[in-house]
């Protein structure tokens, strides 16, 4: 049986990995209201449901769904997104009232020693817009994704360090040399700069460091280098490096 993260709507959900609360974490969110925050109810609901002593299994999870489908339909709830870790998996909806409580202790009575709730005003939609909808550096995570699907597809030995070049750009050239000071203090090289006159980001240059190909590093790497570059007007273009094929044993 497969899992049913966006519950029974047909909206737009967006998945990528990311941290919560010092842990790895896959993310889930209905990008519906992106740009239309104001749409959504004043009140958040975020249900936090955690697993046993094995973490959370799929039969556990599969449990939490149904969970959450009868929250929504029973509580007139909207519900935006969740976050799973390995220990638990966190529901978050937003509602008109505080008054729903009295809908959800009747529903989770007989699982409160698993299920914990906290109800309180978001009139900002914050959790939804600074947590749950990704940044820049979050969705580069799915890109990383499908770029190192490539290189294992080839054959790559994707457990070998290599340079891994990360191509940079800017508006000014001021404004690149600030950010290569910068990344060099992040533990970064700076390799050679690229100038394109006929790009609004003309001044770039690219950075590197010794990777393997495993997507934790390559998220931690593509993260870092898209939050210095920010701070100084700048892009990560993309990332590219030798592919590194794997020794067959004779």
């Amino acid at each position: 049986m497969s899992r049913n993260k966006y519950g029974n709507g047909d909206s737009n959900w967006y998945e990528y990995d990311w941290r919560y609360n010092g842990v790895d974490a896959e993310y889930c969110v209905d990008l519906s209201y992106d740009g239309r925050e104001d749409e959504l109810p004043q009140v958040l609901l975020s249900m936090r449901c955690k697993g046993g002593k094995k973490g959370l299994t799929e039969s556990g999870y599969r449990r939490y769904e149904k969970l959450r489908d009868k929250l929504i339909k029973k509580c007139a709830l909207v519900y935006v997104g969740l976050i799973e870790t390995r220990e638990a998996v966190y529901f978050f909806f937003y509602t008109e009232s505080h008054d729903v409580t009295a809908c959800i202790d009747k529903i989770i009575r007989h699982m409160e020693d698993r299920v914990s709730y906290d109800c309180r005003y978001d009139r900002e939609k914050d959790m939804y817009r600074n947590t749950l909808i990704p940044d820049a550096a979050k969705l580069y995570t799915e890109e990383n994704r499908e770029h190192l699907r490539m290189f294992e597809k080839n054959g790559d030995c994707m457990t070998a360090a290599r340079r891994v070049n990360f191509h940079v750009a800017f508006p000014s050239e001021p404004l690149r040399i600030l950010f290569e000071e910068q990344a060099r203090l992040s533990g970064y090289a700076i390799g050679e700069p690229e100038y394109s006159p006929e790009k609004e980001t003309a001044y770039g240059v690219v950075v590197y460091k010794m990777l393997a190909l495993n997507k934790p590093d390559m998220d931690d790497a593509t993260t870092r280098i898209i939050t210095i570059a920010q701070k100084h007007e700048g892009k990560l273009m993309f990332w590219d490096c030798v592919l590194i094929p794997v020794r067959k044993s004779l």
